[in-house]
């Protein structure tokens, strides 16, 4: 607990005694960073025996590795403070308290359930974008279905649709996008394993992995482009807050 008789930050709270309360050691809490608590600082009338302390309804702190360290910087007022009917200092001695209340927190637990033989989900979807060198706008192909899940894919892109995710969870999936030539064995295809969540919904090809492709050469065919999509779902995090 740190106590600044004349302001912690003097030139806008001289005057007042700021009350600050630091947390030096995490190292007891199981679940770690981060910890909130109610917090409440007192001081006592020695005339009463009763505890002066802060006033309104209680707010919960948050304490984390960047931010130790809370405080109020006008606890109380220098003149109040040393008014002797007050029974705040009383022979040159004052007697200062914190309250702490921590905030239990149900530890977030993430569970991958990888999904093995029978039980894969694998999706394919074939998208021929026709008249494509006469558009210049964001080609976006109808949703297709893998796994329970609608995916569709922007500009080379593939999207999990939020609202075919359910809440807390992500998805974990093998996705292979190909353009597709005519000569099949020259198609351009890119392979990667990612997870999908509410929050991170699209995977995006390198750009520059297919910038440099002759499209006239065997892509495009009567101003046509074919896309190929196979999503592999290989499991489902599903998490507990």
């Amino acid at each position: 607990m740190h106590i600044h008789p004349n302001g912690k930050r003097k030139k806008v709270n001289r005057g007042y005694i700021s009350l600050y309360l630091e947390l030096v050691d995490a190292s007891s809490f199981e679940f770690g960073w981060p910890i909130n608590a109610v917090i409440k600082f007192f001081v006592l009338d020695q005339n009463t025996n009763k505890y002066s302390t802060t006033l309104g309804p209680d707010s919960v702190m948050l304490f984390n590795p960047l931010s130790k360290l809370y405080g109020i910087d006008r606890f109380i007022d220098l003149p109040t403070f040393e008014l002797s009917s007050n029974g705040y200092l009383v022979n040159d001695q004052c007697v200062f308290g914190t309250e702490v209340l921590l905030v239990k927190q149900a530890p977030k637990v993430e569970m991958l359930i990888l999904k093995d033989g029978d039980s894969i989900f694998t999706g394919s979807h074939i998208w021929k974008i026709k008249s494509f060198s006469t558009s210049h706008g964001t080609y976006k192909s109808e949703n297709f279905n893998c796994g329970d899940f609608e995916w569709n894919h922007i500009s080379l892109a593939l999207w999990l649709d939020k609202s075919t995710l359910p809440k807390n969870s992500k998805v974990y999936a093998k996705y292979n996008i190909c353009l597709l030539n005519k000569d099949k064995l020259d198609n351009f295809c890119v392979t990667s394993y990612d997870f999908f969540n509410a929050s991170s919904l699209g995977r995006c090809v390198i750009y520059e992995s297919y910038e440099s492709l002759d499209f006239q050469n065997g892509f495009l065919v009567d101003n046509s482009l074919s896309v190929e999509v196979n999503v592999t779902v290989l499991g489902v995090v599903n998490s507990t807050a």
